[in-house]
């Protein structure tokens, strides 16, 4: 399965970055046909530059071609040769957007004020990958989800520093907002914080 853990205990590539900016993002083209199927907004990604590791999130999908054409002209395309110029003439991009960088010795993440370069491999965000930005659950973190289409991945918060500022929880109706707010009522409460 693509962006997933392989035997050797690397993960498989989701694909490489070919442009973008910080401001609207990275345009990572996506590596296959499963990739393209598996990529969803909102999954988390990591991509290794030459010096940092770059934390991020799908925002947006999109396919693409090499020349505009193609799309009239593949109106009524055998099989055959959708899947030869699948790939190559026309293909799949996903927009990543930046959140946070670490250096290569572990440092603690910091807001993303550089990209990396050109051809830098993306994946989809290990459980581990998760934990070291967010943290793991222990006396002052806990445990609020997972992200849409990573249940294998816990995404912890540390009360010490949410309660330093203002916050709210905001959403859309039916989207868990009253479950959310528990949550971390109940946990502000039982840790003392």
């Amino acid at each position: 399965m693509v962006g997933e853990r392989r035997v050797d205990g690397a993960a498989s590539p989701l694909g490489t970055v070919v442009g973008g900016s910080l401001s609207r993002g990275l345009d990572v083209r996506l590596g296959s046909a499963e990739a393209v199927e598996q990529a969803k907004v909102g999954t988390f990604v990591t991509i290794q530059g030459a010096g940092s590791r770059y934390f991020g999130i799908i925002t947006d999908l999109r396919l693409d071609a090499a020349d505009q054409r193609l799309a009239s002209a593949m109106a009524d395309a055998d099989a055959a040769l959708a899947s030869v110029l699948s790939g190559t003439s026309a293909y799949s991009l996903a927009t990543v957007s930046l959140n946070l960088t670490t250096g290569v010795g572990g440092e603690a993440p910091q807001p993303a004020k550089s990209l990396p370069g050109h051809f830098s491999a993306v994946h989809r965000a290990s459980n581990e990958d998760v934990q070291a930005i967010f943290g793991s659950e222990d006396a002052w973190h806990i445990y609020i989800g997972s992200p849409l289409d990573m249940e294998d991945t816990r995404v912890c918060l540390d009360l010490r520093k949410f309660v330093e500022r203002s916050n709210g929880v905001f959403g859309k109706s039916g989207t868990g907002k009253s479950f959310l707010t528990r949550i971390l009522l109940a946990g502000i409460l039982q840790r003392g914080v």
